[in-house]
């Protein structure tokens, strides 16, 4: 009885052993392989601003067609 209670411990603690193992090479797999938050509050940072650069140039390229379509200012020719 001691005999299979010794083997039934030491296959226990192999199985530990093998999960402390293996946790671990997921843990490496991961920080390798996912990005962290912060990395992507940087990513989201760089695209918002891109975002709001060409926003901001639709912005002036609808005041360019504005002063197209109003057509070119009147000129008064000299008197003289």
């Amino acid at each position: 009885m001691r005999t299979e209670t010794n083997t039934a411990v030491q296959a226990a603690h192999a199985q530990a052993r093998l999960a402390v193992d293996m946790l671990a090479e997921h843990k490496i797999h991961a920080a390798e392989t996912y990005v962290t938050r912060d990395s992507v509050r940087e990513m989201k940072d760089e695209i918002m601003g891109a975002v709001r650069d060409m926003k901001a140039g639709v912005d002036h390229l609808n005041e360019r067609l504005d002063r197209v379509i109003e057509g070119p200012a009147k000129r008064v020719a000299p008197r003289g």
